[in-house]
């Protein structure tokens, strides 16, 4: 049951977002606008909750410098960054 709670909120939080937008600065900065939350976050990965799927950014030394609502920027080194859709 608490599932289906945490998909339903998952879908109404996503509604709320119109687009997203990545920028990439080299191999150190990554900044996401229009994204809902983080899935995991550690040095090595963080996952980024977008309306159509995942953003999977894989590197070292990774970290949030900015955090807001609905936008996150990423410093560290940004080996590979994949796309997970619905």
């Amino acid at each position: 049951m608490k599932k289906k709670i945490d998909k339903i909120g998952d879908i109404l939080e996503a509604d709320k977002i119109s687009s997203t937008r990545v920028e990439i600065f080299g191999q150190k900065r990554i900044e996401v606008e229009g994204c809902y939350g983080i899935r995991e976050y550690s040095e090595e990965i963080i996952q980024i909750n977008l309306p159509k799927g995942t953003l999977i950014i894989m590197g070292s030394n990774l970290q949030i410098v900015i955090l807001t609502d609905k936008n996150i920027t990423l410093d560290g080194k940004i080996n590979s960054i994949q796309f997970e859709g619905l």
